[in-house]
Formats: C-alpha cells, sequence, structure tokens
C-alpha cells in the first residue's frame, strides 16, 4: 500500500486524500471504505500520533526516512546506504 500511495503523490502528482486512499486500496485488492472508515478509529488515532511523535524524537523531517541504528536515511536515493547499515547492525 505505501508503494502505491507513494507512487500516487511523487509521480502521479496526485493529492492523497481520504478518496485517493480508499481508491488505492482497492486497487490492490482491500476494502478501501473500511480503510477510509478505520481513519478515525480511536486506537487507530493513537497508534498514528504515537508514531509521528516517534518519528519527530527519531529526527524524521521528511518522506520516504529510515531509521537504522539512530542514523536518519531520508531520501530514496539513500536506500544503499540504508541497506549497509542494516548490514552493519546484522554482522555485530
Amino acid at each position: 500500500m505505501s508503494w502505491k500511495i507513494f507512487h500516487a503523490l511523487f509521480v502521479d502528482g496526485r493529492g492523497i486524500t481520504r478518496t485517493v486512499l480508499g481508491e488505492l486500496a482497492a486497487e490492490i485488492g482491500l476494502d478501501g471504505s473500511g480503510l477510509v472508515a478505520a481513519l478515525d478509529a480511536p486506537d487507530i488515532s493513537a497508534k498514528h500520533e504515537a508514531t509521528l511523535s516517534g518519528a519527530i524524537e527519531d529526527g524524521v523531517f521528511g518522506v520516504p526516512s529510515f531509521v537504522v541504528g539512530g542514523q536518519v536515511f531520508w531520501g530514496n536515493d539513500r536506500l544503499p546506504l540504508v541497506e549497509q547499515a542494516i548490514r552493519d547492525i546484522a554482522s555485530d
């Protein structure tokens, strides 16, 4: 789903609205209307706020960002560095 969202936003230039999220979910066989309805569920809202707070605490400032071993990698072009950081941690 995240790939579909990023593609819609950065390749197709679509705004990511609730309607678009529902459409994207349906395109990959998910319940689009159920997904949109779940966005306002208290437990989902709480998880979103916790995730957002954690990202801010980690120093995340843009999308896509990856945090590996406390280091923030920002941007799709940093994926090779993310992979190497994961390998380095795994080999320790």
